[in-house]
């Protein structure tokens, strides 16, 4: 039999021409504390003991706390631990398959559904505010920054070793003040670097630590524009899907920056404007195209919208959507910077494999649920079968296309979106003899159609 995968292989397109859509903003859960909390007790989304359904972490002004999903609800678990502090990050911090928080002063271990108290030898006033294995040494390193009034920032990195030592450097003690902190790969180096965002004459400026690979910051560069006013929230993420890490950026005012990488620097800008106040944002593919798409609060005077700018990779670039308004007001600002973007959630809790998202309208108290009802109809679309066939799937050398498109370009990457390779095709075949054993996408792209074909190297 000729290798059935090759018949058999499913397209996916990425011209899905599917508009988002979501259901009306449901009341999940009201808040614990309510009406008696701060800012900083939001709640961050969680599966806490790995049964699919969506558990919260959160706090009040008095206890720690995980609400954890039900059929019938939600259940209050107390984790008291004798003080109470916003989560940064939820993530597997000791590889041991169920989900760790990270909290602003410390880190919150999870053993099988029991959250214990992990120290962690910051001192005073210093809040985590990054996580990444910096070091590459396969776990995960912290940032925090030490904020004091009249006084510098002072930065300082934590390498890890098994969570038994902590290694920890000072590498900066300057005049500034960060409001944003953000890790990623930006030069393609195969290193985690650090970005920050601070304010430099009134307006938005970026600071570039480069990596050594050990965790070391040895260089740094500053980006500074010409936008305007105050203000600096953003995140990276491949916007265009080149194989670099792009910044998306708000002013705190009334833009949002697109700035695309060029070989570890931000030249190409657009701007996006009437997009109302934008508070807090997150990006979060709700498509499922492999194009993140920009989520966001939009502050007006006594309320807060919850706003949709799709990633639509075409001339066009972006359409927008506003899909939820809630009650609000200034007192989000007392939140530290580095964690308002919590505010925002995602989390498939239909599990029909699609991001909803989550909403802490801290102001009625209550925490809200959006249902991404969005039909994807081109994903998995078998009627593009007859319209590119490639051979042999699974591959070893060489991969030959046989398609009525006059492809000319191709790109092949991982199932994280970053590009492994790039080329033109040369004879309707691309070799791919040097990729390590595994599953790949192959985008195959001709003046504007483009195609995604999932590919098995052995």
């Amino acid at each position: 039999m000729k290798n059935l995968l090759s018949i058999l292989a499913v397209i996916i397109s990425f011209q899905l021409n599917a508009q988002l859509y979501f259901g009306t903003a449901k009341v999940l859960i009201e808040h614990p504390g309510s009406p008696n909390f701060n800012a900083d007790n939001y709640v961050v989304p969680i599966d806490v003991n790995s049964d699919g359904l969506m558990d919260f972490i959160g706090s009040t002004t008095s206890d720690q706390f995980v609400l954890e999903g039900t059929a019938a609800g939600y259940d209050y678990i107390s984790i008291d631990q004798g003080l109470t502090q916003p989560t940064l990050e939820v993530i597997d911090l000791d590889h041991d398959g169920d989900t760790d928080a990270v909290m602003q002063g410390y880190l919150n271990f999870n053993n099988n559904g029991q959250f214990e108290y992990h120290t962690f030898p910051s001192n005073y006033n210093e809040s985590i505010v990054s996580v990444a294995d910096f070091d590459g040494d396969g776990d995960y390193d912290f940032i925090t920054q030490k904020e004091e009034a009249f006084k510098n920032d002072v930065l300082r990195i934590y390498l890890n070793d098994q969570f038994v030592n902590f290694d920890a450097n000072i590498f900066e003690d300057e005049e500034k003040r960060y409001s944003k902190f953000l890790e990623g790969d930006i030069d393609n180096d195969g290193d985690i670097d650090l970005l920050g965002i601070f304010i430099y004459g009134g307006k938005p400026a970026l600071r570039i630590w480069d990596n050594d690979g050990n965790g070391i910051f040895q260089t740094k560069n500053d980006i500074t524009f010409s936008i305007e006013p105050s203000g600096g929230i953003g995140e990276l993420a491949d916007l265009d899907l080149d194989g670099d890490l792009d910044l998306v950026l708000c002013n705190g005012y009334d833009k949002i920056y697109l700035l695309f990488n060029d070989n570890g620097s931000f030249g190409n800008i657009i701007e996006l404007s009437d997009v109302g106040k934008p508070l807090v944002l997150k990006l979060i593919d709700l498509n499922n195209d492999g194009f993140k798409d920009i989520v966001y609060l939009d502050q007006e005077v006594n309320n807060l919208k919850l706003r949709i700018i799709e990633n639509t990779h075409d001339e066009n670039y972006y359409s927008r959507y506003i899909v939820g308004t809630f009650p609000g007001n200034s007192v989000i600002f007392t939140i530290q910077s580095n964690y308002m973007n919590n505010l925002i959630g995602s989390f498939d809790y239909n599990n029909d494999g699609k991001q909803d998202l989550i909403v802490n309208s801290l102001y009625d108290g209550k925490i809200y649920g959006l249902e991404n009802k969005s039909v994807i109809s081109a994903t998995n679309d078998e009627s593009h079968n007859n319209e590119v066939v490639i051979s042999p799937n699974p591959v070893q050398n060489l991969i030959n296309i046989d398609s009525q498109h006059n492809f000319k370009s191709y790109e092949i990457y991982g199932l994280t979106g970053k590009v492994i390779k790039r080329g033109t095709i040369d004879n309707n075949q691309i070799s791919v003899s040097e990729l390590i054993s595994g599953e790949y996408f192959l985008r195959l792209s001709e003046n504007g159609s483009t195609f995604s074909i999932k590919i098995v190297k052995i």
